[in-house]
């Protein structure tokens, strides 16, 4: 039997370069739970895994709660990565009772952006 295992190589510097597009917040058609999405056209010259997360500061006062969305893995050949269906699980805190609300977009398995808080922010509002 033989096995097979590509390799790649780059060649020259690479970067992350991206943007979300068309978020949407709405309601799950079958539980009726809080559900994002959107897209993530992709201009960069390497792969990453995406995670996505929600800050919420809940409506008058509190601190501010971070619930995690997914992950999604975006290879360098994708020009668009759809998130879709990204389901907040019962027993977390409803979207609506948020009076601030952000989407986080973190790398946290990335060479370069290992520990570091977020890549890029979404006010939602």
């Amino acid at each position: 039997a033989y096995i097979s295992i590509p390799v790649f190589f780059r060649h020259g510097e690479t970067m992350l370069d991206f943007d979300a597009e068309n978020i949407l917040l709405s309601k799950h058609d079958k539980n009726n739970w809080d559900k994002l999405e959107f897209t993530l056209p992709n201009k960069g010259t390497r792969s990453m895994y995406a995670s996505a997360i929600m800050e919420c500061t809940p409506t008058g006062g509190g601190a501010m709660e971070k619930i995690p969305m997914g992950q999604q893995r975006v290879y360098q050949e994708a020009k668009t990565v759809p998130f879709r269906g990204l389901a907040i699980k019962k027993g977390v805190r409803p979207l609506e009772e948020c009076e601030s609300l952000e989407l986080v977009i973190t790398a946290a398995k990335d060479f370069e952006y290992r520990g570091k808080d977020a890549i890029k922010r979404y006010k939602i509002r």
